[in-house]
This record gives C-alpha cells, structure tokens and sequence, in this order.
C-alpha cells in the first residue's frame, strides 16, 4: 500500500497552520513568583489567609484597649502565618524541581526518531518533535506513537497505562468517518506488537 506523504512545503504549511509537536517549555511557569501567586489564587488559601488577619487585628486592638488576655492570640497567630508561609514555599519548590524534571523526560521524547512518510511514498527519518497534522507515520512494535492519530493500514496492540486494545486492519477510514475513533491512537501509547500506519490528526 502506498501513501502520498507530505512535501516539504505542505510540512511548513501544517506546522504553521496547526502547530508544533514539540513541547513547550515557558520559564515563567517555573518561577517560585508565578508558582506562589496560584496557591494564594486558590480560594482555601483565600479563606485561610483571610482568618489569620482576623485573628491579628482583634488581638492587635485588644493590646491597645489593655485586654492583655486576647494578646495571646497573637502569639498564636504568628506561627501559623510563618508556618503557612514556609510550608507553602518549601511545597512550590518541590513542585517546580519535579516539574522541571519530567519536562525534560517529555522533551527527550521530542528526539525520538519516527518513520515518516514523506515527499510521496519515500519513508524519511523524523524527530517526533518535528511531525506535523496530516504526517503518516509508521510504527511497530516497541515504538511509542508520536503524536494523536487514527491507523490507516496494519494490525497493532496499542498499550496506554495497563489497558491494551487490539485495532485490526483499518480499510473504513475513507468511506466510513464513524469507524475512525475505533482506530484512533494517542500520544504516548506504546506498541507492544504487530505495525501500522498511522495519520496524524493532531500536533501536541
């Protein structure tokens, strides 16, 4: 079976028309700024932030007034806040060096090499990264499949997780539409037998 792989200028056209597979590393996600801005967002935080300043200014008030008895109040209040504070810190740190990490085990990924139909039926060597919408793609088994997509021709056990599904020779695709989401593949489903070719019908 032959299958009319994408020119160069189609390539061009898809990745600025559809995107990029590549993913994404924006800096200001991992700034501990922007990772303590959306825990002070959330509205338990809100709430609890909220209580504390209460607490502080009656205790405060109190002093003034000399009903020393609410002054412990504030010696109470005070730890918390720092509490609150450090474990919070200390949680966004964490989440960021985590975050950071498995970013990179997804970009590492984006360096994986696929076999890509391409300028016709000639089958070229690509960066998973550098796979655009409409690519036709051929995967076997061991492979991880790129990028969403819906097999064209083949007989594959797609693995996702600890589910495993059987998708056999795909002939319906062109004629019939409804039959596509029984053979449709997902980004970071593994192959675990048989070959495909895949269309790719969405980028990361």
């Amino acid at each position: 079976m032959t299958f009319n792989g994408l020119t160069d200028n189609q390539v061009e056209r898809s990745r600025k028309k559809n995107g990029s597979n590549r993913i994404a590393d924006d800096p200001a996600n991992y700034t501990l700024k922007k990772r303590l801005k959306d825990r002070f967002d959330k509205p338990a935080v809100k709430i609890y932030i909220i209580v504390l300043l209460i607490y502080t200014i009656y205790a405060f008030f109190a002093a003034l007034t000399g009903k020393t008895d609410e002054l412990s109040m504030l010696g109470a209040v005070l730890p918390m806040a720092a509490v609150l504070a450090v474990s919070m810190t200390v949680n966004c740190i964490a989440e960021i060096y985590f975050d950071r990490k498995t970013l990179k085990l997804k970009q590492k990924s984006d360096e994986a090499i696929c076999h890509v139909y391409r300028c016709g039926n000639t089958i070229k060597d690509v960066p998973a990264g550098d796979i655009v919408k409409d690519d036709y793609v051929l995967v076997q088994e061991g492979d991880i499949v790129p990028a969403d997509g819906v097999m064209m021709y083949g007989d594959i056990y797609a693995v996702n997780g600890g589910s495993s599904r059987l998708l056999r020779n795909y002939t319906r695709a062109a004629a019939d539409e409804t039959a596509a989401d029984e053979y449709a593949v997902y980004r970071g489903e593994k192959i675990s037998s048989g070959f495909a070719v895949l269309k790719i019908t969405a980028v990361y």
